[in-house]
């Protein structure tokens, strides 16, 4: 997946426009979690910390496992 950098300036202006002191982030986390779903990449969270999964990562943690390289 790419994504366009003015896709990405205007994901950062979204966020710089939200107030967001420390442990009150709530409402760029939701920001966050709305823009990753439309853009195809469901995140998981817990609290106000999201994460996404990685295809190069197996489930033990070991970068690459399973993944042949691309050229």
């Amino acid at each position: 997946m790419q994504i366009n950098i003015s896709v990405l300036l205007d994901l950062l202006k979204s966020m710089v426009k939200i107030p967001s002191f420390s442990r009150q982030e709530t409402f760029v986390a939701d920001m966050m979690e709305t823009w990753l779903k439309e853009h195809g990449l469901p995140p998981h969270r817990k609290g106000n910390n999201l994460w996404l999964d990685s295809a190069d990562v197996s489930e033990a943690g070991e970068p690459g496992a399973g993944q042949k390289p691309v050229i």
